[in-house]
């Protein structure tokens, strides 16, 4: 298992190479949508199903928003350095 906070610089240029791939912003793009859309289609006595759903896009959108902070982590770690001397 790979140390998120620890990353070599192989690993951390791979992660921001991956990031910044538009195929990935597809498939994030892709399952939200989909799970939108069963939202949507769902009829109200399904709240199970509607939680569920619910639960599926804000896992999606924060494994995102996680992937682009860790990728991140670099250029904000180089700005301060730079910024303190």
């Amino acid at each position: 298992m790979i140390d998120l906070t620890n990353l070599t610089e192989q690993e951390q240029s791979h992660l921001e190479q991956l990031v910044a791939d538009p195929m990935l912003d597809a498939v994030f793009q892709h399952l939200i949508a989909k799970y939108i859309s069963a939202w949507r289609t769902s009829t109200p006595e399904r709240s199970d199903t509607r939680e569920h759903l619910h639960r599926m896009v804000l896992a999606t959108e924060g494994l995102r928003s996680e992937l682009q902070s860790v990728a991140a982590n670099r250029k904000i770690a180089a700005f301060n350095n730079k910024s303190r001397g």
